[in-house]
């Protein structure tokens, strides 16, 4: 089972960088251990499931079509390089439609964000960087949201 968050008000229109951001870190907030992140560190697009934990989805593999999973969902690097590689630089390609628009760097800065322990258990840490990459506007939707 995939765990796809479709955000009801959305189900025909893009979301704004920042509906996904909130959408992300109110996701990863409620339960670190969906987080996608493997032993060595980083994350996988998906983890299959164990005895002991449901499937999970990175930040992007949450967003990706279930054609794109299938694809790359064992795929353990940054969406850059495999948008880049293998989608000739077009991330909407393995994007479902309600994502589509944003630039590559807004899903890198995602990726980074879900990868990085330490932004889910400080969230001076977390407000630190959704300012510095995503910017003022993004962390005040995110406060406005109730998540910091």
């Amino acid at each position: 089972m995939v765990l796809l968050i479709i955000n009801p008000k959305h189900p025909n229109t893009n979301m704004t960088k920042n509906e996904i951001l909130i959408e992300t870190v109110r996701f990863y907030s409620e339960d670190t251990a969906r987080r996608a992140t493997i032993a060595l560190g980083g994350c996988t697009y998906r983890v299959p499931p164990t005895n002991t934990m449901p499937e999970r989805c990175c930040a992007v593999g949450r967003c990706m079509t279930p054609e794109a999973l299938n694809k790359y969902g064992s795929h353990s690097g940054f969406v850059n390089i495999l948008v880049n590689a293998k989608e000739g630089g077009d991330v909407d390609n393995i994007l479902r439609p309600e994502y589509h628009g944003h630039d590559i760097k807004f899903w890198y800065d995602l990726q980074v964000l879900h990868d990085t322990p330490h932004y889910w258990s400080n969230k001076y840490e977390l407000a630190n960087f959704i300012e510095s990459r995503f910017g003022e506007n993004a962390l005040e939707a995110v406060r406005d949201a109730g998540l910091l």
